[in-house]
């Protein structure tokens, strides 16, 4: 690795799905200036097996312990790490974390942003009619999916297509917009 090299922890919550796409693209060579070296899950789940699949620093921590912060924090020092990446991590990242991180993190969320902030993003955009949904790449600030937008994804909703078909469309855009931001961040890092 260069001195170039940027150092990921991503943060998972539950299958992983998009947490696998990222390792495939790294054990494929894709991100030449990247390198995913930690993975963080607030509870053991499936996301937390790719990792160990794939030899990954981990740390499985509940953010209720009480010195959760000092141990992530930590974790995070000990592995170098230089950006989190949220990818599909079902927690909401204190203030006091953030400020003392004082590094990018970048969350993945299922709505077009500034729209449907939060949970359930993709029924409210269905249940309010929405005929283009979406996904987004943003910063973390300390008001819930308000930072800047990184990168946005949309999918147009095609009528009498299931519910279920639709989650499916939006995580296959998910990772399609992983996948071209960090292919795009890596040819963008010097050499």
């Amino acid at each position: 690795m260069t001195s170039n090299t940027l150092r990921w922890a991503v943060f998972v919550s539950g299958e992983g799905s998009n947490l696998q796409n990222v390792l495939d693209l790294e054990a494929a060579g894709a991100l030449k200036n990247q390198v995913v070296i930690a993975v963080h899950a607030d509870r053991e789940c499936p996301g937390i097996a790719r990792a160990r699949n794939y030899k990954k620093a981990i740390f499985v921590e509940s953010p209720k312990q009480a010195q959760f912060e000092d141990h992530l924090l930590e974790f995070l020092a000990e592995n170098r790490i230089d950006r989190l990446l949220l990818l599909g991590y079902m927690r909401i990242l204190k203030g006091s974390f953030l400020r003392r991180w004082a590094k990018p993190v970048i969350n993945l969320h299922p709505s077009l942003l500034p729209r449907y902030p939060g949970l359930n993003a993709i029924d409210q955009a269905l249940q309010a009619g929405d005929r283009e949904i979406g996904v987004t790449l943003h910063e973390v600030v300390e008001q819930v999916d308000a930072g800047p937008i990184l990168k946005q994804y949309r999918l147009e909703v095609v009528p009498g297509v299931s519910r279920d078909d639709i989650v499916m469309q939006v995580h296959q855009r998910e990772r399609e917009l992983v996948r071209d931001f960090l292919v795009e961040l890596d040819s963008a890092i010097p050499h």
